[in-house]
């Protein structure tokens, strides 16, 4: 279990060890679950590997990449390059803003493991990233709108 917890396979559960147990081996077997999902979470391993599309930080990371590819280089606008199509750019906005919801509310979503895996400072960071790189492609968005209107 311990080696599941380093690989970031399994969630700790809040009801795992119980305190004053008459079993000595549950509070240390408790601390070595505790130490290996740490180090999962250090390493971005299992639950944290932002390479999953399974996993929270990955489908944090999916959205941030496809509100980039909406938007293209910023090059290509200083050059007097097309602009983004806006209809990729509101789609990537809305699927973002969807997983944002869901990074800053509670529901069913929660009781999955994917979910219960991440802290509420885990959960906090990833909103964070989530919600600047929105905003940045609405300003993006915004900006590209203004310019074509100007023609």
């Amino acid at each position: 279990a311990a080696e599941l917890a380093r690989d970031g396979l399994v969630v700790p559960s809040p009801t795992g060890a119980s305190e004053g147990t008459a079993d000595p081996t549950r509070g240390r077997d408790a601390e070595a679950l505790a130490e290996g999902f740490d180090l999962a979470r250090t390493e971005g391993a299992g639950f944290y590997d932002e390479d999953l599309a399974c996993t929270v930080p990955g489908q944090v990371r999916a959205r941030i990449t496809t509100l980039q590819l909406a938007l293209g280089p910023r090059q290509r606008w200083a050059d007097g390059g097309s602009a983004p199509v806006p209809a990729q750019v509101d789609a990537a906005l809305a699927s973002a803003t969807d997983l944002w919801r869901h990074l800053s509310t509670d529901g069913p979503h929660r009781g999955a493991p994917e979910w219960r895996a991440l802290s509420a400072n885990d959960t906090a960071l990833l909103r964070m990233r989530l919600e600047a790189a929105i905003v940045g492609t609405q300003a993006m968005r915004f900006g590209a709108s203004t310019l074509a209107g100007r023609g």
